[in-house]
């Protein structure tokens, strides 16, 4: 009926643009629903709720019934064409619209674990916190023995490991000045707390004694005695910033949870081979 009717009243053009519009239309919208699909199973991780969701259109459509009118005789049907067109170019405006705010409230979300998730930027959060929450000088008393003494460990696995003579000399000093390294980043660590506090930061060195027992068995020995005071420094300050400044918790935390490792470890190393149980003295 429409190829009989329409030449007589339209030009080629006229028709030619109305067919094609009408016969691909729906294709975009169904490929903008499809999308729009996607983007909710991602969000709402099922395929349920974004399914039921489409259902939102035809309830939208219901509610412009009372407002439809039926064209009259006079009435151009161009006119309804461009009435459907801008009701669709609504329909598409929707879709980018719902599209854009599923993407946005996916990235704020993001955002937030990045930033909770961040030990830096925890530690930035937490830094907020009043210093008169808790004993200001006696924290940097205790930071600050705490640096002389990491770097006494410094010196002292330093000079351990140019006392070490025999065939399995290169692996031992190889450990002892990793353990010299590590000791001088904890050191660090210490100071860079102080000045975090804004104060300085000792400028001694911890005690140092010399006992001219150089065997492997009495150099872990010593380093052992000398890895229990500086966890006991650490408990300390965990005591005076306890539920306080989280801060200084979390850092007294980590390097008490080093130490405890590190002592393992020596522990190990004095246990005979095939001992199981640990090293006492």
């Amino acid at each position: 009926m429409y190829t009989l009717w329409l030449p007589e009243q339209y030009r080629t053009e006229c028709r030619a643009s109305a067919f094609a519009f009408a016969t691909s239309i729906g294709r975009f919208g169904g490929a903008g629903i499809t999308f729009l699909v996607g983007a909710g199973v991602a969000y709402y991780h099922t395929i349920g709720t974004p399914v039921a969701l489409t259902s939102l259109a035809f309830v939208f459509g219901l509610l412009l019934l009372p407002l439809a009118k039926r064209p009259g005789a006079s009435r151009c049907r161009v006119s309804a064409g461009y009435a459907r067109l801008r009701r669709a170019i609504a329909l598409g405006k929707l879709c980018r619209s719902l599209r854009s705010g599923f993407a946005r409230e996916k990235a704020r979300r993001r955002r937030a674990y990045r930033l909770f998730t961040n030990p830096t930027s925890r530690f930035i959060i937490c830094s907020t916190m009043s210093e008169q929450d808790f004993d200001k000088k006696a924290v940097v008393g205790l930071l600050n023995e705490i640096l002389e003494t990491e770097l006494a460990g410094v010196v002292r696995y330093t000079h351990y490991s140019l006392m070490v003579f025999g065939h399995s000399r290169i692996p031992i000093v190889s450990w002892l000045r990793g353990e010299a390294g590590i000791c001088l980043t904890h050191a660090n660590e210490a100071g860079e707390m102080v000045t975090h506090l804004g104060e300085h930061p000792s400028l001694k060195i911890g005690a140092l004694l010399e006992t001219t027992k150089h065997g492997i068995n009495d150099i872990l020995l010593e380093s052992l005695e000398a890895e229990k005071e500086g966890l006991a420094l650490y408990k300390k300050l965990l005591d005076l910033v306890r539920d306080r400044s989280v801060f200084i918790e979390e850092y007294a935390r980590k390097m008490i949870s080093a130490e405890e490792m590190h002592l393992g470890e020596v522990n190990k190393m004095l246990r005979k081979p095939g001992e199981i149980e640990r090293f006492k003295e």
